[in-house]
Formats: C-alpha cells, sequence, structure tokens
C-alpha cells in the first residue's frame, strides 16, 4: 500500500544539537529603541516592523522589503510618551491595529492597511499603565488586552468590544511592584490566564474563568535576582507552557517548568555575562525545539541558548549587535520560515537585523512523554505504535509512505498546529493546516 500526498520534509535528527547560524545583515538608525514588535501592515506579506522610542515614547513604523531590509517610513502615529504597544487587528476588518500605553490611557490607532494608521481611540485605565498583552479572556472571538498598572500595584481587563473600542478597564491588585506580563493557558482548561513579573523574586500567576474575569492563582518562587522579563514555551516537550524569565543581579535566565495544572516548579538556571532585561523564544536552529535569545546589554551581544529538548539549554552562542541592546524581536523576515532576530539598541540608538541561515533541522516526532524523534516520516511511521500521534515540519512536495501496517496513526504538521488522520484503510481530503501556512494535500490516498 501506498500514501501520496503532498509534503516537504527537509528533516534530519543529529546526535549534537545543530548550530546556530546568524547573520548581520543591517543597521537601523533609529532614536533610542526599547521595543519592537512586527505585523503585515501593509498587505504585501512581509514582515514590518513597529518600533517604540524610549526616549519620547513616539513610534515609528519600518515598512519590510521581504529581504531582512526596512524602509524607514514614517514616525506614525502621533505619540508621545508611549510605555509600551500591542499589535492585533481589533475591529475584525482583516488590518493590523495598533495599542499603546499612554500613562493612564490606553490608545488605540486602527490600521488603514498601507501602513499607516487612523487617530486615537482612547480609553483610561486610570493608573500608570506599562506592559500590555492581547488575547480573548472571555472567549468571545474579540481581541481583549490585559495592562499592567504602577499604581493598584496589579493589572487592569480591557475587554474588546470588536470594533476596535474597549469596555471601561476593571482593576486586579497583586500588592506587588510588576514588571512583565505574558498570557496563556496554564493549568489546560481552554482558558487564557495571565502571568506576572513581580517585586519579591516571584511570579504571580492569575488564572482566567473564561467571562473576562479572574482568580489569583499560586505565586512562584524565581530565586535572587529581579525577575523582569517573561517569555512562554514548551521547553521539556511535554505538551505543557513553560516560563522563561530573564533576570538580573544576578544575571541569568531562569526556567520555571510548567505542571499543567496551574503550578510551575523550578527547573534550570541560565548564567548571563551581562545585563539582561528580556528574553524571546524562537525555534532559532531549526531544530523543532524552542531556543531563547536574550540582548545582553553591557556586552553589545544577543546571546542565544539552543535547547536540548529537556528544558536545559547549551551555553551561550554570542552574535554582536550594536550599542547597547535592550529588546529584542523573533520574526521571519526573509519569508525562508525560519526565525530571525531583531534587537532594539537603546543605548545606541538602532536595530540590528540578524537573519537566520541555518539549515534545516527538523525532525519527525512521534508524540509521546518525552517524544522519540526521527529523520523521516517513513521511519516514524514504521516505529510509531497505534494510536500515536506523528508531527513534521512540512511544504510542498511530492512523497510517499509506505503503509506496510495495518495500524492507526494521526499525522499532525508543525508542532503547535495542524491535523490530518492515516487510520487503516480509509482515504483523507482536504488540508493540511500549518503554524507557517497551508498545504493542499492531494488525494492522500492509501493505494
Amino acid at each position: 500500500m501506498m500514501v501520496g500526498a503532498f509534503f516537504a520534509m527537509q528533516v534530519s535528527v543529529q546526535a549534537a544539537i545543530p548550530p546556530v547560524l546568524l547573520s548581520p545583515v543591517s543597521d537601523i538608525k533609529i532614536a533610542n529603541p526599547n521595543l519592537a514588535l512586527s505585523a503585515d501592515l501593509n498587505g504585501d506579506h512581509k514582515k514590518d516592523l513597529v518600533v517604540l522610542n524610549a526616549d519620547n515614547g513616539s513610534i515609528s513604523v519600518l515598512l519590510g522589503d521581504g529581504d531582512g531590509a526596512f524602509q524607514n517610513f514614517q514616525v506614525s502615529p502621533n505619540v508621545t510618551s508611549a510605555a509600551s504597544a500591542v499589535l492585533e487587528d481589533f475591529n475584525g476588518d482583516v488590518k493590523v491595529d495598533l495599542a499603546v500605553t499612554v500613562n493612564s490611557r490606553l490608545q488605540v490607532f486602527l490600521g488603514n492597511g498601507d501602513g499607516t494608521f487612523q487617530g486615537a481611540l482612547e480609553t483610561q485605565i486610570g493608573s500608570s499603565a506599562s506592559s500590555i498583552v492581547t488575547g480573548d479572556f472571555n472567549r468571545d472571538r474579540f481581541p481583549d488586552l490585559a495592562v499592567l498598572t504602577a499604581g493598584t500595584k496589579g493589572f487592569a481587563i480591557l475587554l474588546g468590544n470588536g470594533n476596535g473600542t474597549f469596555l471601561p478597564a476593571v482593576n486586579y491588585s497583586l500588592n506587588s511592584a510588576v514588571y512583565a506580563l505574558v498570557s496563556g493557558d496554564w493549568n489546560r482548561d481552554g482558558i487564557e490566564d495571565l502571568a506576572t513579573t513581580a517585586y519579591g523574586s516571584k511570579v504571580i500567576l492569575s488564572l482566567g474563568n473564561g467571562d473576562g474575569t479572574f482568580r489569583p492563582g499560586s505565586s512562584v518562587p524565581s530565586g535572587s535576582g529581579t525577575p523582569y522579563g517573561i517569555v512562554k514555551g514548551d521547553f521539556n516537550l511535554d505538551g505543557k507552557l513553560d516560563f522563561a524569565i530573564s533576570k538580573y543581579q544576578p544575571n541569568a535566565v531562569l526556567i520555571l517548568t510548567g505542571n499543567g495544572d496551574g503550578t510551575f516548579r523550578t527547573g534550570s538556571q541560565i548564567g548571563i555575562s551581562g545585563d539582561a532585561y528580556r528574553v524571546v523564544a524562537a525555534d532559532l536552529n531549526v531544530d523543532g525545539r524552542t531556543d531563547l535569545a536574550v540582548p545582553v546589554y553591557s556586552t553589545n551581544t544577543v546571546s542565544v541558548f539552543l535547547s536540548n529538548g529537556n528544558g536545559s539549554f547549551q551555553p551561550a552562542t554570542q552574535f554582536a549587535v550594536g550599542n547597547g541592546p535592550f529588546g529584542v524581536l523573533a520574526a521571519d523576515f526573509n519569508g525562508d520560515r525560519k526565525a530571525d532576530l531583531v534587537t532594539a539598541n537603546y543605548g545606541g540608538g538602532s536595530l540590528s537585523v540578524l537573519l537566520n541561515t541555518s539549515p534545516y533541522n527538523w525532525p519527525v516526532r512521534i508524540e509521546a512523554n518525552p517524544p522519540v524523534f526521527y529523520p523521516d516520516l517513513q521511519s516514524a511511521y514504521d516505529n510509531a505504535p497505534s494510536g500515536s500521534i506523528i508531527k513534521a515540519m512540512v511544504f510542498p512536495f511530492h512523497e510517499t509512505l509506505s503503509c506496510h501496517r495495518n495500524i492507526s496513526v494521526t499525522l499532525k504538521g508543525g508542532y503547535d498546529e495542524g491535523y490530518g488522520s492515516v487510520v487503516g484503510m480509509t482515504t483523507l481530503r482536504g488540508e493540511l493546516l500549518l503554524l507557517n501556512g497551508r498545504v493542499v494535500i492531494e488525494g492522500f490516498t492509501i493505494e
């Protein structure tokens, strides 16, 4: 029996962790940036940049050329004193909008779809606002916002109306100075939760009720030092979200391992050779595991820590960037489906763009605890127990699978999204959804 499908497999399993290769392509002069965001702002299917300039809180828009270069488009919209920002489609018109925290206000700028924005729609938050994240906290399919508030030592929730406006802010006190915020489903109940780094060397969890309200969760110690940045990811491949926390004094990244029930335990800690304020998670050596990148302000470098797949990481690989890197962003800026990096170099007034030139090292994996990796789809199928889920990164090209066993397995594209099935003598037709695109299955048929 043969299964025919359009898949692209450029995969290999190597004994050692494959290296990461990043090539600097540009150093863009811009006024003291500390935050960079990325999305397609003008509908040309190329990633653009929105940059927050720390000294005056203005916003710069740079349109991407699709090859890692950017056009210094404009300082837009007319914003001053912005503390943080997020990109999302807040009014459902398939155009990217911008939300900005300014003092005690939220300003929303609806996108025109050409890289420009309309005038501000304002909502009062009632307290000095900083870090901001988006999510659907009441499950009405409209984007909502969570904003850290210094005055209340907590956060505010603003539920979206689906037209770019928001309901009045509802404030929650955490009784602690707060630094950074991330959203995700910590207890796997299908409802978005929040996690906040806070004074007192801790991470405070707030669990969502699914109606836009939150209840207190656990407080997780983060050891000595001040926890600053926070990012989520599955760093030990167990299907449960973990945290990576950037800390200073001592300078380190701490891994908090998720138990899947809303609690976390202390994992590995990685020393950093300088000031570490932000951290980003992405697959940087293209091997299917989530790695970390940390801008190191005092050494003018970005340190990349490659994942071992068990919650631990390889020693740092350092790449030179502009002076005083503070923020870091991972996105695909040249369309090759690899995560590139941009650092926001506050100290030198520039952005450094590093394109990912790492070879593809995507393995095919059988979901288990721990996962089992194979170099190709055929060998994964040959060794898969009945009822297994096989996950693989895929692009369009024709591959055949020799089906010599009458077993039931599920084939999924990507590592987070996508579905398809190979079940005994069945035929599958339809689409395989991928993390970075879509592949049409042409008669995924057992012959």
